[in-house]
């Protein structure tokens, strides 16, 4: 069952979703704040995505804002005038580049924290695409209150970033996404007009700012299968790498995906048609795979 929930923030209302406990789940639970991409909205990202389901075999609460549109006084359209998150990125003009958003979730995770279900040293972010852009602005930003983040298919666009604590990050992007390309390029489409750079430069750059290896470490098929364990479909199409703590750890795992477009990896089909978002042919889970590795980091 969802909870819509209203929030003022910023001088506009906020609407966002949550996930209700079942009556046998053990508090305070963790959270995983679902933030969708560019044209979605939370409900359906909870929904389509799987994220209801596991909470409710998990036992965390998710809960799940809705962006508001690129321009606030015209209809939403998923191509011209989409929800989006201000996570940065330089083709968010006026009057959206003029909501805070960081205002809007730093009310937000004072919101959840006066819930007495909710343990609220354990808040976590996934996102897609905008949304996963946005989890990096919170990890950069608000690092003392994320215990990890999951990125979906986005870079991101904090220009210096320097997070006060390092943040436990899981990356995930498919190879035939023509949205966010793993090599870098220029994107045109519909009201999408951006250069965006190599996945490889994004992480190189995250790396270095939550004091990881430079150099990431090849992980082989044995390795990637135990740490993405039952969301893995098929350990053939899938390249990860790890760029270590000091420890040794897996702090910046990065998963890419070959053969995979821009749609959520096992989740559901957006309203967008396939020659936008290229090929929905994922080797995993990706909702199984980030709980798994957030579960890793959730107890240290």
């Amino acid at each position: 069952m969802l909870e819509r929930h209203e929030l003022d923030a910023a001088g506009r209302t906020w609407t966002y979703w949550v996930s209700a406990l079942e009556p046998t789940a053990r508090t305070p639970a963790p959270v995983v704040i679902v933030l969708h991409g560019s044209g979605g909205n939370g409900a359906e990202s909870l929904v389509q995505d799987g994220w209801i389901e596991q909470a409710k075999a998990l036992g965390f609460v998710a809960v799940a804002p809705d962006a508001p549109p690129m321009n606030g006084n015209a209809p939403i359209n998923v191509l011209t005038n989409p929800t989006i998150w201000n996570a940065g990125q330089p083709y968010v003009g006026p009057p959206r580049s003029e909501v805070d958003d960081m205002a809007f979730f730093g009310r937000l995770f004072e919101e959840l924290t006066g819930r007495s279900d909710v343990d609220a040293t354990r808040f976590f972010v996934a996102g897609h695409s905008s949304g996963g852009a946005m989890a990096f602005r919170l990890a950069a930003e608000r690092a003392e209150r994320v215990r990890g983040i999951a990125v979906v298919a986005s870079p991101f666009w904090i220009e210096d970033p320097r997070p006060a604590t390092g943040v436990p990050t899981i990356f995930i992007a498919g190879d035939a996404d023509p949205i966010y390309p793993i090599a870098g390029g220029t994107q045109n489409v519909g009201w999408l007009q951006r250069t965006t750079p190599p996945a490889s430069e994004t992480l190189a750059q995250w790396a270095a700012a939550i004091g990881c290896s430079a150099t990431p470490r090849q992980l082989d098929e044995a390795t990637t299968a135990d740490l993405l364990g039952p969301s893995l479909l098929d350990a053939a199409r899938v390249e990860a790498m790890s760029y270590d703590d000091a420890g040794g750890d897996p702090f910046l795992l990065a998963i890419f995906l070959n053969g995979h477009g821009h749609r959520w990896p096992g989740g559901g089909t957006p309203d967008v048609p396939v020659v936008l978002l290229g090929p929905d042919n994922p080797p995993l889970d990706a909702t199984q795979a980030i709980l798994r590795f957030f579960a890793s980091w959730g107890e240290r």
